[in-house]
């Protein structure tokens, strides 16, 4: 079994944070190159091998002293990585996946590079501490003990500059998972198949007649992250400093009035409001090098930036464990577990005027989240996930199917055939339960062989025996 186990670096010393990151910033280098490289080979209408791109990198080490010092191993899963995504995009782009101008590799921003990979050398673990050659050591915060033959480590930096390592494992035997008496969210049990249906008030509700209500973590954080976003966009960003108007000059074109205007803010430091009251007339091309050139932030834009990435992450987190226990007690309780098959990202894009003003409502609640989890933790057992066509579960009546068409701010399902009164997310919930175990059970014959069944074809001979009295 593979497992990998992520652990947080519990004290990390200033020279190997800098060597870390002076890796990363390579890796980010080789990328680029690499990227490029493929580009040019692409418009001759060929394509460039990862082997090509491998057996080129010892002379690229040979020449320049900044890649002799970072592990091979290291460099070398920078083009394994590279490799994998123009494979996917091009297999993506057979089956008609990739929207236009979307899905290519592209070339990495400075700090846009966060991780990088050893393999077989070149680390060492000793009890918490892990120590990498030319790098350092790092202590880690070892919560649980590391199981199985360790294949590859990689080194991660997130966007709150805290750092992890990650084991990846193989052999890692398996443990059976103790049942639980105490449930916190799916506490009714009627039968052995559940449907659920999702929403916005109510996170979700399935048939059995539990109502998990959603617990909205970035409506709840919406107020302190727009403080902070207010105050990121007053901080000063952009340094209009000699070095570079000159620099702007000698390598860029245009006209003597935009320059006299650059001239005129010399040495000042703007934040990206007065940028945009500066340089109105400018072109957005003209924009982006101005952007680009004179990018210079302060340390209090740098701190806010951080403020809210940790925010973020919190709220990310938050919404994982949520979602995990869920979908945990799910499992644990039921064989069949039927959800409506939805395309999240059409229901969410601009223009969708279905659920206009239900995107952020949409988003908060990771309802895509919700169902890659289940289908994570239903892998290698007995139990079914089923995705069901949602058209429909919300109009038709559960118990006679009459369909009865409501408004959103509608709640009970009344039906004027049958007479039932029940709540409009129970009544989707029957219906996705039904859905699910008809498409389960014809799964389950499509399995059978026709050699199983004895075919009587009606036009062939057959010899009928006559009637016996005893047979009366």
């Amino acid at each position: 079994m593979k497992r990998t186990f992520k652990y947080k670096v519990k004290k990390i010393n200033n020279e190997t944070e800098y060597n870390c990151e002076q890796v990363l910033e390579t890796c980010r280098q080789l990328w680029n190159i690499a990227l490029e490289q493929r580009k040019i080979v692409l418009k001759q209408h060929k394509l460039l091998s990862l082997y090509d791109q491998q057996y080129q990198l010892k002379d690229l080490r040979a020449e320049f002293e900044q890649f002799k010092n970072v592990n091979f191993q290291v460099l070398n899963n920078v083009l394994n990585r590279l490799d994998k995504s123009f494979k996917k995009f091009f297999s993506d782009k057979k089956k008609g996946l990739v929207k236009k101008g979307k899905g290519f590799p592209h070339f990495k921003k400075y700090n846009d590079y966060n991780s990088f990979t050893l393999t077989v050398n070149g680390w060492k673990i000793n009890n918490d501490i892990l120590s990498i050659t030319n790098v350092g050591e790092l202590k880690l915060f070892l919560y649980k003990p590391i199981e199985g033959k360790i294949k590859t480590i990689t080194i991660e930096k997130d966007k709150t500059d805290t750092w992890w390592v990650c084991f990846s494992c193989d052999e890692v035997p398996e443990k059976k998972k103790k049942k639980r008496n105490n449930f916190l969210y799916v506490k009714n049990k009627d039968k052995k198949t559940v449907g659920i249906d999702v929403g916005i008030k109510q996170f979700c509700v399935d048939n059995n007649n539990n109502y998990i209500e959603n617990p909205k973590y970035y409506r709840k954080s919406q107020a302190k992250l727009s403080r902070l976003n207010k105050k990121l966009s007053r901080a000063k960003l952009y340094l209009f400093s000699i070095d570079r108007i000159q620099f702007l000059k000698n390598n860029y074109k245009l006209s003597s009035d935009k320059f006299e205007l650059i001239n005129s803010i010399k040495d000042k430091h703007i934040n990206s409001k007065e940028f945009g009251s500066i340089f109105k007339e400018f072109s957005l091309v003209q924009q982006n090098i101005i952007r680009k050139v004179f990018n210079n932030p302060s340390k209090n834009y740098l701190k806010i930036k951080k403020m809210i990435a940790i925010k973020s992450l919190k709220i990310k987190n938050q919404r994982e464990i949520f979602i995990n226990t869920v979908a945990n007690e799910y499992v644990e309780k039921f064989n069949q577990i039927s959800v409506e098959d939805l395309k999240i990202t059409n229901m969410v894009r601009k223009g969708s005027s279905n659920k206009k003003g239900l995107n952020k409502g949409i988003n908060d609640s990771s309802w895509g989240l919700f169902f890659s989890k289940l289908a994570e933790k239903i892998k290698g057992t007995d139990k079914v996930l089923i995705k069901v066509d949602p058209k429909g579960t919300t109009i038709e009546c559960s118990v006679c199917g009459e369909k009865v068409q409501k408004k959103l701010n509608e709640r009970v399902h009344k039906c004027p055939r049958c007479h039932i009164v029940l709540d409009r997310d129970l009544n989707a919930s029957n219906n996705i339960d039904k859905r699910g175990k008809i498409v389960n059970f014809n799964k389950k014959n499509k399995k059978i062989k026709k050699s199983n069944y004895i075919q009587l074809n009606l036009f062939s001979k057959v010899d009928i025996p006559p009637l016996q009295s005893n047979s009366w």
